[in-house]
């Protein structure tokens, strides 16, 4: 067998028959989807797909698969006659633990868990880090920018999170410029939107590219990118880059490779560098329906008894609270309920959620409720009880919405979140099921079911 390897593919020649079907095999993922229907699941949707493509006698993958394909050859103790890397390498830096705290705050206490990552990154040309909310993803990404030195391009879902960024670049005194629907700024480093990338011009002069909450790589307009760019260093962060979805996930791989390193949150929660939650599950009583979307309205937006514990619940409360809804309508019902509160939607501009937030942060009022978009780039310590009113069941989401919670603050100990137990109906029932058990997976496991 013969490997070429360079920054945007890797070549496999002189192999076996055996050893080509395997490898097809090994890179062989179920698209399912479009399987999900009106009428439930049609198998006769399902897509295969191979990611290894077949050119004459060789094979082709992208080299975000190069670690998996490495631990096969491995693993099959297969015999290997040449490797040709001829991948891009623009800095090499071998520094020890000591010189890497230095790129950190000095007033952080525990930083092993930034360390650890930086160290991974600088050995890989791509590779994810698996990290929850408050691990100080923004920290590690500076301290990369400042090693390497090489100019990057930043992309991101939000503006909001793009702002956000920009903003604690700035306090770390990285030059770096900033570019979306509304706004372009040059820089050493750009912050782009996936959206806006395109009014940057030429973007040969990157030779780095970073995706926050890179769970989102799988999307068309990510995959674009990808696939008509090529940089020779490709890393993404995010706290749940797997999903529930195999194929999505090797989409994702493809391009920024897998995990190379994880920041567990038991770690985060025993150094103090976040709070631990105390998870209460309400039952409440769902009727049945024939299908999901039917359930949603009736269980969970238009379900008075569920609302009114909502409203209860919130009104308990004197600290700032978050509640998380999913459909606009929802939203509405419960913000005419709950006094001293304002409710955001995707509808509302940029201004709008600023200064929404800065009234909840001061204290000005006491609940914010807010639509999905809230899930995730919104750093907001003062949060101290979280109710998710919008149920689901996607592990990426859930992981989100109580990460909004979990930020440390001053006299914070601990943050209280309510969920819901939506008994009797087969489709909220089992996400309720699935949500307590994800919860547990993650390592929480101070759960209540009332």
């Amino acid at each position: 067998m013969k490997i070429l390897i360079t920054d945007a593919y890797i070549a496999i020649g002189d192999m076996t028959k055996e050893q080509m079907v395997d490898i097809k095999s090994i890179f062989t993922f179920k698209d399912m989807s479009k399987a999900m229907t009106a009428n439930g699941f049609n198998k006769r949707k399902v897509k295969t797909i191979c990611f290894a493509k077949q050119k004459g006698k060789a094979l082709v993958l992208r080299t975000g698969f190069l670690k998996e394909l490495f631990n096969f050859i491995k693993d099959e103790s297969i015999p290997v006659e040449s490797i040709q890397d001829k991948r891009t390498k623009l800095f090499k830096t071998k520094l020890s633990d000591d010189e890497l705290r230095t790129y950190f705050n000095p007033n952080f206490k525990y930083v092993s868990h930034q360390i650890r990552a930086i160290k991974a990154l600088l050995k890989t040309n791509v590779g994810i880090i698996k990290a929850p909310t408050s691990a100080g993803k923004t920290e590690i990404i500076i301290a990369l920018l400042k090693i390497s030195k090489l100019p990057t391009l930043i992309l991101v879902d939000s503006v909001s999170l793009a702002t956000q960024t920009l903003k604690r670049f700035h306090d770390a005194d990285i030059d770096c410029g900033i570019c979306h629907g509304k706004a372009k700024i040059n820089g050493y480093h750009t912050i782009a939107t996936i959206g806006s990338y395109k009014k940057l011009g030429d973007l040969t002069k990157y030779k780095m590219v970073i995706v926050d909450e890179c769970h989102i790589v799988g999307s068309a307009r990510f995959q674009e990118f990808f696939e008509t760019t090529n940089y020779p260093y490709r890393y993404g962060f995010s706290a749940t880059p797997d999903g529930n979805d195999k194929y999505r996930y090797a989409t994702i791989r493809q391009h920024i490779g897998g995990e190379i390193s994880e920041i567990f949150t038991e770690e985060l929660i025993e150094n103090k560098v976040m709070v631990a939650p105390k998870i209460k599950f309400i039952t409440t009583d769902c009727p049945p329906t024939p299908s999901w979307d039917a359930a949603y309205e009736k269980c969970i937006t238009k379900n008075e008894a569920r609302n009114k514990k909502i409203v209860e619940v919130a009104l308990e409360q004197d600290v700032p609270t978050l509640i998380l809804y999913k459909i606009i309508e929802h939203g509405k019902i419960l913000g005419d309920k709950i006094p001293n509160s304002i409710v955001l939607s995707g509808t509302d501009s940029d201004k709008v959620r600023e200064d929404a937030i800065a009234k909840f942060k001061s204290g000005e009022i006491q609940y914010l409720i807010a639509s999905n978009i809230f899930k995730q780039g919104i750093s907001i310590n003062n949060i101290e009880t979280l109710i998710n009113a919008s149920g689901g069941k996607s592990k990426i989401e859930v992981l989100q919405k109580i990460g909004r919670a979990l930020r440390l603050h001053k006299g914070k100990d601990y943050a209280l979140v309510y969920d819901f137990m939506d008994k009797g109906n087969r489709y909220t029932e089992r996400h309720s099921l699935q949500r307590e058990n994800l919860y547990r997976k993650t390592g929480f496991d101070d759960i209540e079911v009332m």
